[in-house]
């Protein structure tokens, strides 16, 4: 019974946590393959950039409800002008020229955030305070 608590069941949960987390990925692309017509594999460097772009905004503005506003803006911008100069002309072809065009383009984002230093970030923790009305 020991071996069943501490090993089997944790086992089986993280291997439903992975194969929840590898569904919601393969349904995204299914959707955005759907509507668009490209698999877009950059869109997690995207959600990245959002990330890092919200910690920049709350080290500028000391805000984390500007944050919450401006990190989206400041990603969709990013991802429309991307979208428009380098997706919208592959539109028309096969699929699988916008496929490795997206793939170029997460190594492009994660290759830029290492080289702005953003990879460093996560080397020391650093606590931020809570929101005002979240605080207890």
């Amino acid at each position: 019974m020991d071996y069943v608590l501490t090993i089997l069941l944790p086992q089986l949960l993280h291997g439903l946590v992975f194969g929840a987390a590898l569904g919601l990925l393969a349904l995204g692309l299914t959707v955005i393959f759907g509507l668009l017509g490209v698999m877009n594999f950059a869109h997690g460097e995207l959600y990245m950039l959002g990330a890092y772009a919200g910690i920049a905004v709350i080290g500028v503005t000391h805000s984390f409800w500007v944050a919450l506003i401006a990190a989206p803006i400041l990603v969709g911008v990013v991802g429309a002008v991307t979208e428009m100069t380098t997706l919208r002309p592959l539109y028309n072809r096969e699929p699988l020229y916008g496929l490795i065009l997206t793939f170029g383009l997460a190594l492009v984002f994660a290759r830029a955030r290492a080289r702005s230093g953003a990879a460093t970030c996560g080397g020391s923790c650093r606590r931020s305070r809570a929101p005002h009305r979240c605080s207890a």
